[in-house]
C-alpha cells in the first residue's frame, strides 16, 4: 500500500500540525514530538492545502472542502 507524505507543517503555541498529501492531519507536542491525535479529513487523492492553527481549531482544506476540527481532540467540529 502507498503512504502519504508530509505536505505541509504549521506551528501555534506549542502544537505541531502535518497534513500529509493524502489527507492525513497530525497534531504533535512541538517539544516532545508526542502525537496528540491523528484525524483523515476528506479523500486521499484530493489536494490538499496548508492547515490553519489557532487557540481552538484546527482548519483543513481537501479538495473543495473545508473542515474544522477540534484543536486538543481532532473531532471533527464542521464541514
Amino acid at each position: 500500500p502507498s503512504r502519504g507524505r508530509v505536505k505541509y507543517v504549521t506551528i501555534h503555541r506549542g502544537l505541531l500540525v502535518a497534513q500529509t498529501d493524502r489527507g492525513t492531519v497530525q497534531a504533535l507536542d512541538a517539544e516532545t514530538g508526542r502525537t496528540y491525535w491523528v484525524a483523515e479529513v476528506g479523500r486521499a487523492n484530493a489536494l490538499v492545502q496548508q492547515p490553519a492553527v489557532n487557540d481552538k481549531y484546527v482548519a483543513a482544506i481537501n479538495g473543495g472542502d473545508l473542515f474544522l476540527l477540534d484543536r486538543s481532540s481532532g473531532a471533527i467540529r464542521w464541514q
